[in-house]
């Protein structure tokens, strides 16, 4: 090998190290973190107009951002009656359904147990995880009492 096939061998390398090294830069501006799943509204009362303020609150935010979902959490008190949760899913899939609320943008369930019965409300981006269950209360310091309603009708319940 003489020294000009040496020279233009180096160069080669050379030139092909600079362009895998440009290609692999470290970009300048730092990765944008994912919003986070925002807690709107959170109430332990179970009054009608309240909750379907609330529940309008969180649909206008869903329709202004685009891509999010609303998440609708209810969590039964240490002292719950049987069907209680079950009538007030109901109820809000009522009241969504009645506001021409389009399914795949909200999410109804039920969330375990608290110290008072309470439902959150929440807006999650699409970039983020949905609300963990927050069941502060063990199933064993529940107490089961009678019956929510003898006949449960959507329209009687909650929003």
């Amino acid at each position: 090998m003489n020294t000009s096939t040496s020279f233009r061998t180096i160069l080669v390398s050379l030139a092909f190290l600079a362009a895998s090294a440009h290609s692999q830069s470290v970009p300048t501006q730092p990765a944008q973190m994912a919003e986070p799943a925002r807690l709107v509204d959170s109430i332990t009362s179970f009054q009608a107009d309240y909750g379907s303020m609330i529940i309008d609150r969180l649909r206008m935010q869903v329709s202004i951002h685009k891509d999010s979902m609303g998440y609708i959490i209810v969590y039964c008190g240490k002292i719950c009656r049987y069907g209680e949760v079950e009538a007030h899913l109901r109820g809000i899939d009522f009241s969504l359904r009645s506001k021409g609320v389009a399914a795949k943008t909200f999410k109804v369930m039920a969330g375990g147990y608290k110290e008072k019965t309470t439902t959150e409300f929440w807006l999650v981006p699409a970039s983020a995880c949905a609300p963990a269950f927050d069941s502060s209360v063990g199933i064993r310091e529940v107490k089961f009492g009678s019956k929510f309603k003898k006949t449960v009708v959507d329209y009687e319940c909650c929003y």
